[in-house]
């Protein structure tokens, strides 16, 4: 597999996130309250950092989600795998908390 490939630059970004100011930027300030998905074969891989519960499922259908762009299950080089690898766990910490910003806030 090549050390890099054009499908990692969609993942770029990843380096250089911050999911705290994310999460303020999307859901204090803009009061967007979709949860991350990725290309995945079940919920807890769709969804990272939410366990497949009949609440958590009622929560991702009533809030919807923000697709990660990039986050295919094809892997063309080894950067891209590891940009991925990086998404899934901003996307995982992004959704946990949003998921605890959601029940504080019932």
């Amino acid at each position: 597999m090549p050390q890099t490939s054009p499908q990692a630059e969609e993942l770029r970004w990843v380096e250089h996130a911050d999911v705290q100011a994310d999460f303020r930027q999307h859901v204090e300030r803009e009061h967007d309250t979709r949860f991350l998905s990725q290309s995945g074969l079940s919920f807890a891989t769709e969804f990272p950092g939410l366990e497949e519960t009949p609440e958590t499922q009622r929560l991702v259908k009533e809030h919807d989600s923000r697709y990660i762009k990039g986050t295919t299950d094809i892997i063309s080089s080894w950067e891209q795998k590891r940009l991925r690898d990086e998404a899934t766990y901003y996307a995982t910490r992004y959704n946990s908390m949003l998921l605890g910003h959601l029940e504080c806030n019932k």
